[in-house]
């Protein structure tokens, strides 16, 4: 269907026969979306045919229907032992079918144990459906994308009802949406709120949206859904610690790569390798990570990146947009600034590792990664009583830095430098003396996700 749609974008006159048997398929498998846009197409060249299918798509979707097409998604992980005592280890999430013959999608995180190979422990997978009375079901993981929590399911089930997914970028705050799942493993759960905001910064390519839906344990991997029935997001997260504050993926990142899902295996993005900063339409380099393709054509830090194959740069998402086109290995044609004068150069993207920011930490002096991870530029004044400092040459505006109150040519020794590769954090504590404090010596504790969402 999607590669139709591709097709439908790029033909001036595309061939009715093939709109006309798309449609019918789209109609059979209630796929709202999809069958919108052929009906747009072939309402010009058939209007008798176009009319069933614009009758079917003014009633909006049955929600008790859409429940059909969900599961709880359970991994069995054998035993946990903690101070002598075992308990059932097992991760519970939701999933839903997006096409008949028995594939669904679900989050990454929710079968990770399944296809991680640093995992080691046991680990078997199941979904259960509702009215299959508890019966377990059987199902492997076939494509996952762990940089966007996504993965693809098969299980020798057919069902009734399939998600039709809306690929626009078009969200509106305050708009009705659905959310169905299983919180705490109860199966066949929806629950209504509306979108709070849209284009957050919550995972390390892309936006977010961000909902009120009441989302527990147990909804992860679990269709988002406007009042017709159309699948606009997947529910993946929550801030446990604030009622109502709840993230899901927009539809329209995801819809590119589901063929791709369908290959198996991981899938591979591109990047240059670099951390960027976005002000004012435009991105300049603050770090270039070690040994990746913008360290080995020359790019460095300050440099403003203009173009990307001819697009103009202007912002972090849609230069990540554009490269997830790409495939690793492509050249690509990027135009910089360097002191004023812009330089040509073809690079050739990478592939970008899932836990990108980590190799830096491995192979970079922990001066150079301060940052990218902190926002704020240091100078090495030398050592005091057997401790280096530093001066501050510069504050990005927005950053950790920056909000903690340091500035410019503020003087400062690190005291701790700590980072975990597990819970995904790096931490320093420092001693500084603020200019904007009269210089007076504090003690101050910054600490940010290893998961950055500024990386190209």
């Amino acid at each position: 269907f999607y590669e139709l749609l591709r097709y439908m974008e790029v033909s001036e006159k595309p061939d009715i026969d093939i709109l006309k048997r798309y449609a019918e398929d789209a109609y059979n498998e209630k796929n709202r979306f999809v069958l919108a846009k052929i009906t747009e197409k072939i309402s010009n060249l058939d209007p008798e045919t176009a009319e069933k299918y614009e009758k079917y798509l003014g009633k909006n979707e049955n929600p008790s229907e859409m429940m059909e097409g969900t599961v709880t998604i359970w991994v069995n992980k054998g035993i946990k032992v903690e101070s002598g005592v075992g308990t059932p280890d097992r991760s519970i999430g939701s999933g839903f079918f997006i096409d008949k013959r028995g594939y669904l999608i679900t989050n990454y995180h929710v079968i990770e144990s399944e296809v991680n190979p640093e995992y080691e422990g046991y680990s078997r997978l199941f979904i259960k459906k509702a009215d299959y009375a508890g019966t377990k079901i059987p199902a492997k993981v076939v494509g996952w994308d762990p940089v966007f929590d996504i993965a693809l399911l098969k299980t020798e089930l057919e069902t009734d009802y399939v998600f039709s997914i809306n690929n626009e970028n078009a969200y509106s705050p305050g708009e009705t949406i659905y959310a169905i799942g299983s919180p705490g493993g109860l199966d066949n759960t929806i629950t209504s709120g509306i979108i709070s905001a849209a284009g957050r910064r919550f995972l390390p390519i892309g936006d977010s949206l961000q909902v009120d839906v009441p989302i527990n344990p147990g909804n992860s991997g679990g269709p988002l859904v406007n009042r017709t029935g159309e699948m606009i997001g997947i529910v993946f997260a929550g801030i446990e610690q604030f009622e109502g504050i709840n993230f899901a993926i927009p539809a329209h990142w995801v819809v590119d790569f589901i063929p791709d899902l369908y290959q198996g295996g991981e899938i591979s993005h591109s990047w240059f390798g670099m951390s960027v900063y976005e002000k004012n339409n435009s991105l300049e380099v603050l770090y270039v990570l070690p040994g990746e393709s913008a360290s080995l054509s020359g790019i460095k830090n300050g440099d403003i990146i203009k173009t990307v194959n001819g697009i103009k740069a202007e912002s972090i998402i849609q230069v990540q947009k554009q490269l997830m086109a790409y495939s690793p290995q492509r050249l690509v044609k990027l135009v910089y600034e360097r002191e004023g004068i812009e330089i040509e150069t073809l690079i050739a993207l990478g592939k970008r590792p899932y836990r990108a920011f980590d190799g830096a930490i491995k192979k970079d002096s922990m001066k150079n990664v301060i940052l990218p991870l902190f926002g704020m530029e240091l100078e090495s004044t030398g050592n005091y009583l057997f401790k280096e400092g530093y001066s501050v040459t510069k504050v990005y505006d927005g950053s950790i830095a920056s909000e903690t109150g340091i500035s410019v040519n503020d003087p400062l020794r690190i005291k701790t430098w700590k980072y975990d590769f597990k819970k995904r954090y790096a931490l320093i504590r420092i001693f500084v003396k603020k200019r904007k404090a009269g210089f007076m010596e504090s003690s101050v504790q910054l600490v940010t996700s290893l998961d950055s969402n500024n990386l190209l």
